[in-house]
């Protein structure tokens, strides 16, 4: 295998669902922390608002991407280290 090979087999499809899977998991986070909120701001005297904007969940999605990131390259790192002869024997 290539390296292109790999990043296509591994890596894209990998990206892919974390990409999808962090837009879904951020705007249903912020939907039931805001339900959260109300429950818990009821029982004290005082009452905060809860309030996470648009520009603040991009700001969560960038974070967990660029993290992400960081993880896929040592990845690809890691993978290349492996010897093909190795990889072949073991198609497990």
């Amino acid at each position: 295998y290539t390296d292109r090979e790999i990043n296509r087999l591994y890596i894209r499809s990998t990206t892919a669902v974390v990409v999808i899977s962090t837009f879904i998991t951020s705007l249903l986070g912020a939907l039931a922390v805001r339900e959260l909120w109300k429950t818990i701001m009821y029982d004290m005297n005082g009452w905060f608002t809860f309030y996470l904007g648009a520009k603040e969940i991009i700001e969560i999605v960038a974070m967990v991407l660029i993290a992400y990131a960081a993880v896929a390259l040592f990845d690809m790192r890691r993978i290349r280290r492996i010897p093909l002869t190795e990889a072949l024997k073991n198609a497990e």
